[in-house]
């Protein structure tokens, strides 16, 4: 093996021109590859050409390069003490590849390296020489030029030896050798998820892991392994801090092995790692984790400008029952989005109206954006809330969001809860997902579909002319295409909450749905303590200790509570009752009603909010 000369000296802050196209945390994908990388990555092709356009990356401080088609590209040998660059080692930086030491194998002697520091090892591409620097030590044989791509940063003193590489960057999961082993932990087998990475859902609530099948594949080395296999693997007695997840050849199953204590199969290959007691997930950024992605449940982070304490109490409403000069069941959809119009026109900065586009006979439906501003400078992210309503004929839940949506503009300044809504979160809000089933009291739309059944997650055909018909596929309908593109344009939304009402009392004046733990959780929270409130303040209610004023309960399939969850966004339907029939003189929507209506939801999102912001 030829020795190679290694320049030393003190790593710059950056490299001149090298800035960069993508954010450091974009990912690569095979949509950013030449059509013959794209082949050869899929095995239909040969190995592109030097020279063929290839994705370029960026870190923070440096380039890294990727490494490809060689099972083992590089071996650092921290006992003795080299490195070597294996013969034919592929590099891709920037728009190029370069064949890196065609016919000859080098090695690196870093015996003079001192341990304990971090080194990163650099490759000339016009040169063709390696060059190792020390951000702690004084230039002595050069500086890190344009034409330098950053491989690796080592570190020979930790654990005997410790190497962050690129090598969640590198092609058919081709990763460097450390000590003969793959750098995992000395796991001998490292791969790569490849595909729809929503795929793999982490439910640390439920205590599950649940897998999709033929959405996704592990690629290891020159191998690609199909998810053929749907699961949901139960980690209820798991009691350590991390975990391997892994893929096994043998039986075409994923499964774990606590890290340091039992080995994963000679057949696995890792994949992956996870700490359930702190709900983290390692190196699968857009895996599900708690139905949300996990880059955003572990990376995202808000800032309120004041805390949230105390319970929400609505101010008083009119009557909206038929006795009302206007009552609530005889409002159109047209009327509701008169009643917004006026808050754009009197808000104008912070209410603004977006046409979705047109439902198939023809009427509109809207989108309400409410952002607030804050000062110039490094602005910080808002929280973003997305709600909805009319997805039915439900008048009360359409009326009791508009006045909370209301509430909002108009009354922050006298209550300070309202103000942390006014100024911390930006509400995207659509009041009238079925117009037409809104106006004509038809819980399908004019072609006979649910809406709430018509959403891509749980689909399933049913029969026309049922009314819980969810159409011959899954958005077949305009209504449902467009509420699934504000979703999936914007998977930063913290919450989802889809507003209902229903008709029957039965004791509940109140219910949440939905499949996720955490919402159930907090939806029982909110009706223990709205039970207890409302029971004080209204004698017509039961008064003993254990009677509760709502339940939770399950979303359902094809619904769009269960389409946002999907996307790994928290979601719940939140459903209020029309009628109290304990009420004295009870009418539908009476003045109570609607108090009550949207006192609860109000105290639900500050809830959630709080809950959900307090995780960063």
């Amino acid at each position: 093996m030829a020795k190679d000369k290694v320049a030393r000296g003190k790593a710059s802050q950056a490299i001149g021109s090298l800035s960069g196209k993508r954010n450091i945390t974009d990912k690569i994908t095979l949509a950013d590859m030449a059509q013959d990388a794209v082949d050869a990555f899929n095995g239909t092709g040969t190995i592109p050409p030097d020279g063929s356009v290839t994705p370029e990356k960026t870190t923070s401080n440096s380039h890294f390069g990727l490494l490809a088609y060689n099972n083992a590209p590089i071996d650092f040998d921290f006992v003795a003490n080299t490195i070597t660059i294996y013969n034919s080692t592929v590099l891709i930086f920037k728009k190029t590849r370069y064949t890196i030491n065609s016919g000859l194998d080098r090695t690196i002697d870093i015996t003079t390296m001192t341990s304990g520091l971090m080194y990163g090892l650099y490759y000339n591409v016009i040169t063709n020489v390696f060059s190792i620097f020390n951000t702690g030590e004084i230039s002595v044989d050069g500086t890190i030029t344009n034409d330098m791509v950053l491989i690796a940063n080592f570190n020979k003193g930790i654990s005997n030896g410790k190497v962050n590489c690129a090598s969640e960057f590198t092609i058919n999961g081709k990763v460097l050798l450390v000590n003969g082993k793959y750098p995992f932990d000395n796991v001998n087998y490292h791969g790569y998820f490849v595909g729809d990475q929503t795929a793999i859902s982490f439910d640390f609530y439920y205590k599950k892991i649940k897998v999709k099948s033929g959405v996704g594949s592990i690629v290891h080395q020159n191998t690609r392994y199909s998810l053929v296999n749907a699961q949901e693997i139960d980690i209820s007695s798991l009691a350590g801090a991390y975990y391997y997840l892994y893929f096994d050849t043998a039986t075409n199953l994923i499964g774990y092995a606590q890290q340091g204590v039992i080995t994963p199969p000679s057949t696995a290959i890792v994949f992956a790692s996870f700490a359930p007691p702190t709900n983290v997930v390692y190196r699968l950024d857009d895996c599900l984790v708690n139905g949300r992605l996990n880059k955003v449940y572990a990376k995202d982070y808000f800032i309120l400008d004041c805390e949230i304490n105390g319970d929400f109490t609505a101010k008083t409403y009119a009557d909206g029952s038929v006795d009302a000069p206007l009552p609530v069941m005889n409002m159109s959809y047209s009327y509701i989005y008169e009643l917004y119009d006026a808050l754009v026109s009197a808000y104008p900065e912070y209410v603004t109206k977006i046409l979705l586009g047109n439902e198939s006979t023809g009427l509109p439906i809207y989108r309400y954006d409410f952002k607030p501003t804050r000062p110039i400078g490094v602005t910080s992210k808002f929280p973003k809330v997305f709600l909805t309503s009319g997805i039915h004929p439900e008048k009360t839940g359409v009326w009791c969001l508009y006045n909370f949506m209301k509430a909002i503009c108009e009354d922050w300044k006298t209550n300070a809860l309202v103000d942390v809504l006014r100024w911390n979160v930006n509400f995207i809000v659509v009041p009238m997902v079925n117009p037409w089933s809104y106006d004509n009291g038809s819980r399908t739309n004019v072609n006979g579909v649910d809406i709430n059944r018509n959403f891509s997650a749980g689909w399933t055909l049913g029969t026309f002319g049922d009314i819980h018909y969810g159409g011959a596929t899954p958005l077949s309908e305009l209504e449902a295409q467009y509420v699934d593109s504000i979703l999936s344009n914007n998977k930063d939304i913290l919450f989802h909450i889809d507003f209902h009402n229903y008709e029957v009392d039965d004791g509940y004046k109140m219910c949440v749905l939905s499949n996720h733990l955490l919402m159930t959780h907090i939806g029982q929270a909110v009706i223990a303590k709205m039970s207890r409130k409302w029971k004080q303040e209204q004698l017509f209610l039961p008064q003993n200790d254990t009677t509760m004023l709502g339940y939770t309960g399950l979303s359902v399939d094809g619904g769009l509570t269960a389409q946002a969850i999907s996307y790994g966004i928290q979601s719940a339907t939140f459903e209020v009752c029309q009628q109290y029939f304990d009420e004295p003189n009870t009418k539908i929507n009476s003045a109570i009603v609607i108090h009550y209506s949207v006192e609860c939801f109000a105290n639900f999102v500050l809830v959630v909010l709080k809950n959900l912001t307090s995780r960063f």
